[in-house]
């Protein structure tokens, strides 16, 4: 008798998402069974017989999020820092500019806003950051989300250049 575990309870207890678990079944690296009513199961032998496999999986995608620029380290070093935590609506950090709190309508990779004497250009994904960490509730606040006042802002990175504990690349 082959005792099946869902796929759910293996991601959980392993410590990845269940999507990270279909993944690894596309590229074979597990192999899950499906049902009929498009449930995934692992089989439990399976699972005890390769907890090494499993385990250097884990680390390596672990080891991957590290090495990304961009928004998954800010949202790391974020995780970990003693600010307060805010609510922001993400469908248009990136379209919001940090500085004057001006929408633009464009899309693309370099944020460039609209108002002439603003002005700057950015990666999409820094202003998205800088605009989730230190953006006025409004366009004419002088201070930030936290409560402090809000720092000139003068970028010397972008997201290519990634480094942290400066992962905004902010003076």
């Amino acid at each position: 008798m082959v005792i099946r575990v869902r796929i759910g309870l293996v991601a959980a207890r392993i410590g990845v998402a269940v999507k990270t678990l279909h993944r690894w079944e596309i590229s074979g690296d597990t192999s899950c069974t499906q049902t009929a009513g498009g449930h995934r199961w692992v089989s439990l032998a399976e699972i005890r017989a390769s907890p090494g496999n499993l385990k250097k999986l884990v680390v390596g995608t672990r080891s991957r999020h590290r090495e990304m620029p961009g928004l998954p380290c800010i949202a790391g070093c974020l995780h970990t820092s003693k600010k307060p935590r805010v609510t922001v609506n993400p469908i248009i950090t990136s379209k919001i500019c940090n500085r004057c709190g001006k929408i633009r309508e464009s899309k693309g990779k370099q944020f460039r806003c609209t108002n002439l004497e603003c002005g700057p250009t950015l990666d999409s994904n820094l202003n998205a950051a800088r605009g989730i960490q230190v953006a006025p509730l409004s366009p004419g606040a002088t201070r930030a989300r936290g409560g402090c006042p809000l720092p000139p802002i003068q970028v010397t990175a972008t997201a290519g250049d990634h480094r942290c504990p400066d992962c905004l690349g902010l003076k």
